[in-house]
């Protein structure tokens, strides 16, 4: 990423650690078994023992919608049909101050006989999507706050292609500016690629490479995926998701 219009990358880390400590195998455990139980209660009919289960603000939510017997009953129909079959897990985090948790997987779920209505999945085949399962700490107790589906991870869209483009493919005159997670970093020989997830799109930032980062006062174990960049830099000319990042700031899990 050098030559013509050598880049002039600012890059505002924070004191290292950047990230928290990794979330004890124990604790992870314990997270999927109050969730697995949550959903075996649900299925079990058994409506006020799984909001038990429930952290207090999502119960005073909840209980605001579910003031009639139809109410209860078509809550108790979603949530049933929305129990993923399988979940994968792929990274975990807590916060620093030990009250508040997450689970981002990948959930599966075949789609059952009678379908999921109107233009849905055909009877029979597996969706997948993104599930980040939030929890909170009360009385010292874990408790579920929130289930969050997002899109199909094999259905998102990305830029057309990963491959770097030099600086003459970017847009000199004018600027763009993006903001999301990392959700994955490739140190290739000449440069560094950023994949950054803007709500349901992943974009395709460009930074040095490895051996370059430190020279700019950049720890290359910054970028790491699921901390939280704002990048300022260079449209490309054909492919909107594509930036060559001129700024980029790093922001920890919380």
């Amino acid at each position: 990423m050098r030559g013509h219009h050598a880049l002039l990358l600012t890059l505002v880390v924070l004191a290292r650690p950047l990230q928290p400590a990794p979330m004890p195998p124990d604790l992870q455990k314990r997270l999927l078994e109050l969730y697995d139980r949550y959903n075996k209660t649900i299925q079990a009919g058994k409506l006020d023992d799984a909001l038990a289960l429930r952290s207090t603000d999502i119960v005073k939510e909840l209980r605001g919608d579910l003031k009639t017997p139809t109410d209860r009953q078509g809550f108790l129909d979603f949530s049933q049909a929305t129990i993923p079959d399988k979940i994968e897990l792929l990274h975990a985090t807590a916060s620093k101050d030990g009250t508040k948790a997450s689970l981002f997987t990948i959930a599966s779920k075949k789609v059952p006989p009678a379908g999921f209505g109107p233009g849905g999945p055909p009877p029979g085949s597996t969706v997948r999507s993104e599930l980040k399962i939030e929890f909170v700490k009360e009385n010292g107790a874990w408790k579920l706050a929130q289930p969050n589906f997002g899109p199909d991870p094999g259905k998102i869209p990305s830029c057309a292609s990963e491959s770097f483009d030099p600086i003459g493919a970017y847009e000199d005159a004018s600027s763009t500016s993006l903001g999301g997670l990392i959700m994955r970093v490739a140190f290739e020989p000449q440069y560094t690629l950023v994949i950054v997830r803007v709500v349901d799109e992943n974009n395709c930032a460009y930074v040095p490479n490895r051996e370059e980062l430190p020279k700019l006062g950049i720890d290359p174990a910054t970028l790491t995926p699921y901390a939280t960049v704002e990048i300022d830099g260079r449209k490309h000319k054909s492919d909107p998701r594509k930036i060559w990042a001129d700024n980029i700031k790093v922001h920890p899990e919380e």
